[in-house]
């Protein structure tokens, strides 16, 4: 009974609003990993996600979603079933070159090396000539602790592995954490380049013995250096107040995108990315959980990698990509594996293969399968297996 009054709840409202929209999103993926791998052996999840916008006049725009998932996993069910607030926000734009949004909102820093994903909270965004700048507040507490992934702490790793229980929604929520940002982007330094900086910072707020704090700056730089060829360099440098002890390390990151020119629709992108350990310098640690990799997933304090990346567009409904990747870490303590070798001196990881494809012969129904093979490097214990997944995913708009 109450899911028909909220549905038609819905409805009313949606024809009060002459710019109103709502649908559903049906997601289900079925694959199979092996042991090493994030989720090992066969496993399943679906979810369903009611979504609803509305324009509510011509300056402010109002967009909510939902989630409710449920998955299996080398034969167990994740019960109970995980229900989440998505993206869910309100955008006002009183001015052309002003734009505020609040809520549940996304956020991303410019080179997507220190946070990525929703965060409950606002933002800013003002137009000034040829300076764009963007400030933001957001706060995670609020956040289901696992799409969130945020562990800068062994308090925080601990509660991210206590399974969901309802009754207690500590075992819910994700750690407290305020994120500070202010980012100034010039899109057009030239006719063909671009520069970002961007300052974060990152405040405790859960009360406990162990505080930790970190601040950010970032600089990001794009050039268009022929036709079709863009390249990207990023610079950042980070510190950590673990209860009153400062470290600071750096990272950076380099790509390049190359669109071949015809009719194919086909692109290369290279990447190298490389972040500090353990040493004169400490590490950087993001405050989203941040991954490289498809296969083998190593988080970005410690890491060095390679990857290059093919993508082609076959037809109107049909597109593929395929990936290979190197990775090393720049000492021998940060980098966390169960299957390392405690004796080995080698930097050397492995190296990955990854293909996937997508078929969308409609606008309502999309198809992906991919699959890849991690082999493990040096840096493994002897006789370490091959670590591969593969997977199978459609997705239904309604």
């Amino acid at each position: 009974m109450k899911r028909i009054t909220l549905l038609v709840c819905a409805l009313s409202l949606g024809l009060a609003l002459p710019a109103a929209d709502f649908g559903l999103l049906l997601n289900t993926t079925a694959g199979y990993g092996s042991p090493g791998t994030q989720n090992p052996g066969p496993g399943f999840s679906g979810s369903l996600s009611p979504w609803f916008s509305a324009g509510i006049s011509g300056k402010l725009y109002f967009y909510f979603s939902s989630k409710v998932s449920l998955s299996w996993q080398d034969g167990l069910w994740g019960l109970p079933p995980l229900v989440e607030l998505e993206r869910t926000e309100f955008n006002y734009r009183p001015l052309p070159a002003f734009y505020l949004s609040l809520g549940r909102i996304y956020f991303r820093d410019p080179a997507g090396l220190i946070a990525g994903g929703l965060f409950d909270g606002a933002s800013a965004t003002l137009g000034l000539g040829l300076v764009r700048l963007t400030a933001g507040l957001h706060y995670t507490g609020f956040l289901y602790k696992k799409t969130a992934a945020i562990i800068l702490g062994p308090e925080d790793a601990g509660n991210y592995d206590l399974p969901l229980d309802y009754g207690s929604l500590d075992t819910y929520f994700a750690t407290r954490r305020i994120l500070a940002s202010l980012t100034g982007e010039l899109p057009d330094l030239s006719p063909r380049s671009s520069l970002a900086f961007s300052a974060l910072a990152q405040f405790d707020m859960n009360g406990a013995e162990r505080v930790i704090h970190s601040q950010y700056l970032e600089a990001r730089y794009g050039l268009e250096a022929a036709e079709g060829l863009r390249l990207t360099l990023t610079g950042l440098g980070g510190l950590m107040e673990d209860t009153g002890r400062i470290t600071g390390g750096l990272m950076a990151l380099a790509a390049a995108e190359w669109e071949f020119p015809g009719s194919l629709r086909d692109m290369v992108m290279g990447e190298f990315f490389w972040g500090t350990g353990a040493g004169t310098l400490d590490p950087v640690r993001p405050v989203s959980g941040i991954t490289r990799g498809m296969v083998f997933r190593p988080t970005l304090p410690g890491l060095m990698d390679a990857r290059l990346v093919y993508r082609v567009r076959l037809s109107t409904v049909l597109s593929a990509e395929a990936a290979g990747g190197l990775f090393w870490r720049t000492d021998l303590s940060t980098l966390q594996d169960d299957e390392l070798s405690p004796r080995s001196k080698s930097r050397f990881l492995g190296g990955e293969a990854y293909a996937q494809a997508i078929w969308a012969p409609q606008s309502v129904l999309r198809l992906n399968a991919g699959g890849g093979v991690f082999f493990p490097g040096r840096a493994f214990s002897f006789g370490t297996a091959l670590r591969w997944k593969a997977d199978l995913g459609v997705l239904f708009s309604l």
